[in-house]
């Protein structure tokens, strides 16, 4: 059951919480920028007969969709009157959890090959896996988690390469500088420093490196850089070879791993995160980026959640496989 903090993450984008981007005339863009605004009245049946018949491309939105959604704002609306109490009513705040873990029920990564958000619905050779910061000094500092991670890694790899998936190794470049207006550059100076006698540390993890395969790619980013979409030569690499769908594995997972999924939504990508082939130095960290900050853009899953669905939609329309020639 989720707390009354996580219900921020719900609030900032409610068409994105449905799951669905409206066209800017629908009704229920309207509606959500009401209740944006804090200016939603109590829901009626009119109301939501109203927003079922939105006239948004995809079609109306599924009337449970919409009660869970409402009912949620309804009970939001109702907490935030008694937000100068020090203690809200308990039943308001058991409707809050209930409905916020629905919300976050419909938040889970979709797996329909037909639905242009979804991984499935892009072919090989439009999706790429992206290997995020996976060098011996990083992994070195998460310990056994980290270690995992890269195995995981590794199976992800092997299967990319496997079914004609391009696959991209961001790593940081520990031979240049960190800008000098990189915050704790000196410091970043200095670890990277160290590395001059430890090749290892600077290195890829072995079983992980780069092995020349065709369909692999190494990029490199400046220190003090976090997003891999910011290393050199990436973006113009995914443009040409005409990628649509990222899925993303790497350290750490509140670093490198969101500071690219996200930004990579914006940039029109469909971004998965493999969640067990990435780690942090907290695991609470770890657990609310995954669970709390990223579903309503990215879809999250285990390496054999995201394997087992795309086996099964082999040949399903645009979710079919293809090997690269």
């Amino acid at each position: 059951m989720r707390t009354i903090c996580d219900l921020w993450a719900f609030i900032g984008a409610p068409t994105i919480v449905l799951g669905r981007t409206l066209s800017p005339g629908s009704r229920f863009t309207a509606y959500a920028m009401l209740t944006a605004s804090h200016m939603m009245t109590e829901p009626r049946p009119a109301t939501l007969s109203a927003l079922t018949s939105s006239h948004d491309e995809a079609g109306p939105l599924p009337p449970d969709t919409l009660q869970i959604y409402l009912r949620f704002l309804s009970s939001r609306k109702a907490l935030m009157e008694y937000k100068e109490r020090a203690r809200p009513p308990k039943r308001i705040v058991e409707e809050v959890e209930d409905t916020a873990e629905e919300v976050t029920t419909n938040m889970a990564a979709i797996f329909d090959a037909d639905d242009p958000s979804s991984p499935l619905h892009y072919s090989a050779s439009q999706t790429a896996l992206l290997l995020l910061d996976y060098q011996g000094f990083i992994v070195s500092q998460l310990g056994e988690p980290g270690a995992a991670a890269v195995a995981t890694a590794v199976g992800m790899r092997d299967w990319a390469l496997n079914h004609g998936i391009t696959v991209v190794h961001s790593l940081v470049d520990v031979k240049s500088a960190p800008p000098p207006t990189c915050k704790g550059a000196n410091r970043i100076a200095t670890m990277l420093a160290g590395l001059k006698d430890d090749p290892a540390g600077g290195a890829e993890a072995p079983s992980l490196a780069f092995s020349q395969h065709a369909s692999e790619y190494v990029v490199l980013k400046s220190p003090g850089v976090v997003s891999a979409l910011q290393s050199k030569g990436v973006m113009e690499l995914l443009a040409e070879r005409e990628i649509k769908s990222l899925v993303i594995c790497g350290l750490s997972t509140s670093g490198a791993v969101m500071r690219t999924a996200v930004p990579a939504t914006d940039e029109g990508f469909v971004v998965s995160v493999v969640s067990d082939a990435c780690a942090d130095r907290k695991e609470g960290v770890h657990t609310m980026v995954l669970e709390t900050l990223l579903p309503n853009r990215v879809h999250v899953m285990s390496a054999d959640e995201f394997v087992g669905e795309w086996s099964r939609a082999k040949g399903l329309g645009k979710g079919k496989e293809e090997k690269r020639a």
